[in-house]
């Protein structure tokens, strides 16, 4: 191959990657702008038993369009390419980097929230936030809550859980699980009781059944 001619393919190839560099920019900006941006101060999130959400539903977030479905992979992006609808609902720093809340259906109901953050091009979750079912007579309900729980200006998670039974609405079993934030936005599950709750202020919210 003549030099000259080597030289074209090798600045052509530079401007496309090029472009193609920007386009995905240009897309990746344009998820982010789909999610509200929140300051993880005390984000207490729950979801609803019911697939129809009620009209006043504070977590309801915008559609992910097909045009994103890229940045998903495993079985996410299974689930989206088999007609799963995704919602962006927030957006926060989360050791720096942008982190997302996602609500979408899982076998947690139809309103399952998740946190998901970048790794390389594509989006992974790193934790199950909240949900709401019921199923073979009992009901399930985890609230999360997204704060500094240990005053180290770190944003770590609380989640609180109980199953239910739908009619009298008695609580058969509970528990509470403390994940603080580790090095590089991890989150580690911590012993019962290791770190301090303010009483009164964690309360799982109250859902129509």
């Amino acid at each position: 191959m003549k030099p000259a001619i080597a030289l074209l393919i090798a600045v052509a190839f530079a401007f496309s990657s090029n472009l193609n560099a920007q386009a995905d920019s240009g897309k990746a900006s344009a998820f982010t702008g789909l999610f509200e941006e929140v300051q993880a101060g005390s984000l207490h999130l729950f979801s609803h038993f019911n697939e129809e959400l009620p009209a006043d539903f504070a977590f309801t977030g915008q559609k992910i369009g097909k045009k994103y479905y890229g940045f998903f992979s495993g079985e996410y992006r299974q689930m989206l390419e088999s007609g799963a609808v995704f919602y962006a609902v927030y957006r926060m720093k989360n050791d720096g980097k942008d982190a997302y809340i996602i609500r979408m259906p899982s076998n947690k109901g139809p309103h399952t929230f998740y946190l998901f953050e970048w790794r390389g091009e594509t989006l992974h979750s790193v934790q199950l936030l909240a949900y709401a079912f019921c199923a073979d007579g009992f009901c399930h309900q985890q609230d999360c809550w997204v704060a500094d729980l240990n005053g180290d200006s770190k944003v770590d998670i609380l989640t609180q859980f109980r199953r239910t039974l739908p009619r009298s609405r008695k609580v058969l079993t509970s528990n509470e699980q403390v994940y603080l934030q580790k090095d590089a936005g991890r989150f580690g599950i911590v012993p019962q009781g290791a770190v301090h709750l303010e009483s009164g202020r964690f309360e799982l919210q109250e859902l129509a059944y």
